[in-house]
């Protein structure tokens, strides 16, 4: 009974930010999986599933043909890696595929590449094992699942598409048959969760499109059909519910549409595509809001959810199933979102959680650029191409969604004001001392009640960059199931560029993905021009300090002013500003002041509020999944009168370029700073609530 007592000890810990049917939801559900896991008995349940109809996913493949031909570098790699039998996923040590007889290794799908450990397999029933449980002394299981999506045989199948290597098609084919050995329907590891099973389905697809139906023999058809019926029987029974995994849902969907496309003939497809259909209009439009920003407050899960949105509207093209206009709608919205988010290379905040989720493996092992790439392809799904142009990795998900391939310089650093109203964010873009200065400021919720699962304590939160290079940044994720008291470190106010009330986070974590409560934020106001600012408040000290925290940013005439208050203290209360630094900055303190210099010499001062003493602190963020790196933290603490303004300047540098003249036989290097960039007398702003 241990799985299920830990189980049930989650379900309490996250009981505090569930309305109560929620909670109720999620006991029946696991009291429904301890009874379906005495039901099931493995593969021998579908031996009646027989040869039959293969889906041929014939636009698919023609994608893949030329994701084959334009990728040369990456097919060889994926070929290389292949042949070697050793994959790595997400930066973790290589572990082989193959066992010294050339067959697929049982233990390849249940290792964890860092602890060593051995995962639950065939001989434990899925809905019997706690994630949390199993886990104590194996790690985070993320790591193992990672290589049971089977994304690592995506680029091969582009190979095969465009080569027609009736070698390599049957090495891919031994591959799923090795998985479907060591992994028999319900048990192990690699049957609990339904994104999982979505993912792998995908993976299956993909390979099936590049290989090509009629290419298959009896034998594989039958494999391939069964794993369909296996995989979409179990995603049908176990739809979730309720609210509390939003992307999960969706990738129930995806996973439930691609097994009826796969074996279209089966008795249950008409049924699964009908609910796939179904949740994805449901969904598309729950899960971003108008405005085009993702529910989760993450902008790494939002597009992995439109990444998959679009993999589905992708694939019932040519079938039975039809999707509306305002599922492409609100995609273009949230593309639109990703862009605006982006700085001049492409480079996103890495807000909230980032779980490197992906559903086309685009040749990389770790993709720098996703949501770059993610906002890419819809545009090429939707022809829209303004929504192509962020600079990113051009990979296989670009020939799939039939993105040209595109130049790698920057964008063009254009002065506006961007507000998103039902997100929760303002986005400013500006030209300051010669600098081109992008900031990101969020004033809305935490993630997507009740749960917030992927959100962080980060409400009017700024993240920025300057001349593209990242100043501001996230604390980042570290480890999902495994993280313990370091995931809420990093979750917590604490790691985060917003003021803290006696160092106090103004929500609390609950668990891996919960809170003990929820922080409500607003939007208050936007002032466009050259003299712009933006303002947002937050009530997550109202509880325990009766103060609700509102911050101002303004333009100022060499840089802008960050202006905190706590509205209805009755208390002189301490606080603490905190700014977390990218890695690689040398940072200088004064007395109230920090200088904070790149590669390309100083780019920033900050002044502290009047008051406030300064100091930079050594700390670790996370910079990727399971990853955690030094860098620093800068510190303006003091306290807050009621009715009193703490403000906080922050002045960008004047670049300074050099030249040299050359001259018969000598050489004169001279260093200046360049003038102001003249203000832009067209700031605009976008209040893009309305477009959906």
């Amino acid at each position: 009974m241990t799985g299920m007592t830990n189980r049930f000890r989650r379900y309490f810990s996250q009981l505090p930010a569930m309305r109560g049917e929620e909670g109720r939801s999620g006991m029946r559900e696991a009291w429904r999986r301890r009874k379906w896991t005495r039901a099931v008995s493995g593969w021998a349940e579908f031996e009646q599933i027989g040869d039959g109809e293969i889906g041929g996913f014939p636009a698919l493949r023609q994608r893949l043909e030329v994701a084959g031909n334009d990728n040369p570098r990456l097919i060889a790699q994926a070929r290389e890696a292949f042949e070697e039998g050793l994959y790595a996923f997400l930066g973790q040590a290589p572990a082989p595929l193959f066992g010294a007889d050339g067959r697929v290794d049982p233990a390849f799908w249940f290792t964890d590449p860092v602890t060593g450990a051995k995962w639950p397999g065939e001989d434990q029933a899925a809905f019997a094992i706690s994630i949390q449980a199993a886990g104590q002394g194996r790690g985070d299981i993320k790591f193992v699942w990672e290589s049971n999506r089977l994304q690592f045989l995506q680029p091969l199948a582009a190979a095969v598409a465009a080569e027609h290597d009736r070698k390599l098609e049957a090495r891919l084919l031994s591959v799923i048959r090795g998985w479907s050995d060591a992994n028999p329907p319900g048990r192990g590891i690699n049957w609990i969760s339904g994104t999982e099973l979505a993912l792998r389905l995908v993976s299956l697809a993909i390979v099936i499109a590049g290989i090509g139906p009629d290419r298959l023999e009896s034998a594989d058809r039958r494999l391939v059909r069964r794993m369909a019926a296996a995989h979409g029987r179990q995603l049908a029974a176990f739809i979730t519910d309720n609210r509390n995994t939003s992307n999960h849902l969706v990738a129930e969907a995806l996973g439930l549409l691609t097994a009826s496309l796969i074996a279209p003939d089966l008795a249950d497809a008409r049924g699964w595509s009908r609910t796939a259909r179904s949740i994805i209009e449901r969904e598309a439009l729950a899960q971003i809001h108008p405005d085009g920003v993702g529910c989760d407050q993450s902008p790494s899960y939002q597009a992995f959810t439109m990444e998959m949105i679009a993999l589905a509207l992708l694939l019932s093209r040519g079938s039975p199933v039809s999707f509306s206009s305002a599922v492409e709608h609100r995609l273009a919205a949230a593309a639109r979102f990703i862009c605006a988010l982006a700085d001049r290379n492409g480079t996103v905040p890495a807000i909230g959680d980032d779980g490197e989720s992906r559903v086309i493996c685009n040749g990389v092992d770790r993709e720098t650029h996703y949501p770059a790439s993610v906002a890419a392809a819809v545009g090429g799904l939707l022809k829209r191409p303004e929504l192509t142009v962020l600079p990113r990795e051009w990979g296989i998900r670009d020939a799939i969604f039939s993105v040209a391939e595109h130049g790698k310089t920057a964008l063009r650093h254009t002065p506006d004001v961007q507000v998103f109203p039902c997100g929760g964010y303002s986005i400013v873009r500006d030209d300051i001392q010669g600098r081109q200065v992008h900031f990101v400021f969020d004033h809305g919720p935490l993630g997507r009640a009740p749960l917030a699962a992927h959100g962080h304590a980060d409400a009017l939160a700024v993240w920025m960059s300057v001349d593209g290079r990242p100043v501001f940044i996230d604390a980042g994720t570290y480890l999902f199931h495994a993280g313990g008291g370091e995931r809420a470190r990093l979750r917590e106010s604490g790691m985060h560029n917003t003021l803290s009330v006696a160092d106090a986070s103004l929500a609390r974590v609950a668990g891996a993905f919960g809170w003990k409560s929820l922080t409500d934020a607003e939007f208050l106001m936007v002032r466009t021009g050259p003299d712009w600012a933006v303002a947002g408040r937050h009530n997550g000290y109202a509880q325990n300090y009766r103060a609700m925290h509102t911050r101002q940013i303004e333009r100022t005439a060499d840089g802008f002013s960050i202006s905190d208050t706590l509205d209805g203290a009755r208390e002189v209360l301490p606080v603490s500003i905190r700014f977390l630094c990218a890695p690689g900055l040398e940072i200088t303190r004064g007395n109230a002041t920090v200088s904070i210099a790149g590669e390309a010499g100083h780019l920033v001062d900050l002044s502290a509020p009047e008051g406030f003493s300064a100091a930079v602190a050594s700390v670790e963020f996370s910079p990727r999944f399971g990853e955690r790196t030094a860098t620093r933290q800068i510190v303006f603490s003091g306290a807050l009168a009621p009715g009193a303004v703490a403000f906080t300047g922050v002045r960008p540098v004047a670049a300074k370029a050099t030249a040299r003249i050359v001259k018969p036989g000598n050489v004169v290097e001279a260093a200046w700073a360049k003038e102001p960039a003249a203000k832009s007398q067209d700031v605009k702003t976008s209040l893009t609530g309305s477009q959906s």
